[in-house]
């Protein structure tokens, strides 16, 4: 089936780069998430599968050889090693680049034994539903490449499940089974259309691949203080709700005009002065929003408005038409730029964050979703409001938790106050005690340290419970 698709939105869908015609198969060690006190063993060697990228990329900084797959395949990874299709010889991989938001990463491989008789391929525009797609990459139940073939069935905004975060992406009934994290989705020109990264579990032949937009994003942008780094997806921070009622959109005088009703902004939001609450966007970069939140682009499709704003890099405006009840339409020019959660969904490549104070150890709240974990149904309710409902007032704002109290004669009577929150400033103070309010239905619990003693409590707890050091590395630094 031919679909026509809006031409504007067709150029802005369009990369023209290339990558090399070649899959290859990859063996991750893995050191796990890096959490305190807890020993780490590391995980047996991960197969998966990779897109080699061509190092003549246009309008992309990269300046060496490398391969193109799904950051949770080399998270917190050690070792990597790749081999290509039909050859027997593994090579040492290094990582480039990764943005765990978007689950992309990049490999530089400089054995030019490996690049021999590797032909590029290039990308390809946006598929149309229906359109027949292959799937390439190395699956587990055998050792071989493996290719499957299906039609696009969906294209939307999906959670990608291994940072959380809402982004385009496009789903086929081509089966995509751990071991093709990674792996090119081919049309049927033989243009990659994207790269396979998750499945729906408890479906049959359900399957995602992130697209060619999202991985020109993150081909592009690159964080200026740590060029390993993407700076990450933007957003407009505010709260919207669709206008599909009739007698809310007579109340806000709207008449013929479609749009959502902005019913809040976040603390950080960049759209602060400029949006107000009770505002509702019509149009964004000269697309008409519709009372769902979505705009047009094609035959048969429609996105989210979110998508305009994300095709955004830091510090772009996006063009906002609104509707201000008393005032009328106005146009205006909105910078954008990515707002972090309050709570991260999970600690990525770090070392995460904890100090020792009075034998109490202290860390900043993540959600620690691991393989087959429950945090979100096991974790204390009000720990879980917080990640789901929490809004950050300041950029470095983090919730600390007190993890665990180790007992000692100081620290008896306190074990109840494992798992709770509070704001913590400051590791020291002159005061004869430090006070800690932690959060607690009704109201805070309150624990409290003497100072003159809280070294010596530290240093018994340190011994009895071998822990190696005070606070984490990152912390002891800083303090230096």
């Amino acid at each position: 089936m031919v679909v026509a698709r809006d031409e504007q939105l067709q150029c802005q869908w369009c990369v023209h780069t290339c990558v090399h015609a070649c899959a290859c198969k990859c063996c991750c060690d893995h050191g796990g998430p890096r959490r305190p006190s807890v020993q780490v063993q590391a995980k047996p060697s991960c197969p998966s599968s990779r897109i080699i990228l061509d190092p003549t990329l246009p309008n992309v900084l990269i300046h060496a050889r490398c391969l193109l797959t799904n950051a949770h395949v080399v998270a917190d990874a050690s070792y990597v090693e790749v081999r290509k299709a039909g050859n027997a010889k593994k090579f040492s991989a290094s990582r480039l680049k990764i943005a765990h938001e978007c689950d992309l990463a990049l490999l530089s491989l400089e054995d030019d034994g490996f690049w021999a008789d590797v032909s590029p391929l290039d990308f390809g525009p946006m598929p149309s539903l229906q359109d027949e797609v292959s799937v390439v990459g190395y699956p587990t139940g055998g050792d071989g490449v493996s290719v499957t073939e299906g039609v696009v069935s969906r294209i939307e905004i999906q959670t990608y499940e291994h940072s959380g975060v809402d982004l385009l992406a496009v789903q086929i009934d081509a089966a995509v089974n751990p071991g093709n994290s990674g792996g090119p989705v081919l049309n049927e020109d033989s243009l990659l259309i994207g790269v396979a990264f998750q499945n729906q579990q408890n479906s049959q032949n359900i399957g995602y691949v992130i697209p060619v937009p999202v991985i020109e994003h993150f081909l592009k942008d690159t964080d200026p203080q740590d060029p390993s780094r993407s700076q990450g997806f933007c957003s407009l921070g505010i709260f919207y709700q669709g206008l599909e009622n009739d007698q809310l959109r007579e109340s806000l005088a709207l008449e013929h005009r479609t749009g959502v009703y902005v019913r809040g902004l976040l603390p950080l939001s960049p759209a602060q002065g400029l949006v107000f609450p009770g505002d509702v966007l019509l149009e964004l970069e000269n697309r008409s929003i519709s009372n769902d939140g979505t705009f047009y682009v094609g035959f048969q499709e429609r996105l989210s408005f979110v998508y305009l704003i994300q095709l955004k890099f830091p510090g772009q405006k996006v063009s906002v038409k609104l509707w201000r009840p008393g005032t009328g339409e106005l146009s205006l020019q909105v910078p954008v730029f990515p707002l972090q959660p309050l709570v991260p969904i999970t600690v990525q490549d770090s070392l995460q964050p904890w100090f020792l104070y009075g034998g109490m150890l202290f860390v900043v709240l993540t959600v620690s979703e691991s393989p087959g974990s429950k945090w979100l149904h096991d974790a204390p309710v009000d720990l879980v409001m917080l990640q789901k409902e929490g809004l950050k007032k300041d950029p470095e704002e983090q919730i600390v938790i007190l993890s665990k109290c180790y007992p000692s004669r100081r620290t008896a009577g306190y074990s109840l106050l494992n798992e709770r929150y509070g704001w913590i400033q400051q590791l020291h103070s002159t005061e004869e005690f430090i006070h800690f309010n932690l959060s607690c239905v009704g109201s805070d619990m309150r624990a409290a340290v003497a100072t003159e003693t809280a070294e010596e409590v530290n240093q018994d707890v340190m011994r009895v419970y071998r822990i190696p050091a005070d606070a984490s590395l990152d912390l002891r630094e800083g303090s230096t």
